[in-house]
């Protein structure tokens, strides 16, 4: 069985009032508010990067089950 690998995220308020820094795996990403909900819009709100993150696996996933298949889509 293969061992399991751990990450760690880590996340830094960064600038303006809400702009947050996003580390995972040596990947960067920012989090902040709109400017008219007191940020600076430098980057998607908390809820929207996690929409996105839903979107993305969904969308990993069926290519990964349509692979397996060898289905052409």
């Amino acid at each position: 069985m293969e061992k399991e690998k751990h990450y760690s995220v880590g996340a830094t308020i960064d600038g303006a009032p809400y702009a947050t820094r996003i580390d995972v795996r040596g990947h960067a990403l920012v989090g902040d508010e709109p400017v008219e909900e007191g940020g600076a819009d430098a980057g998607p709100k908390a809820h929207e990067l996690l929409c996105a993150s839903l979107a993305a696996c969904t969308a990993i996933t069926l290519r990964m089950y349509t692979d397996r298949k060898q289905w052409d889509v």
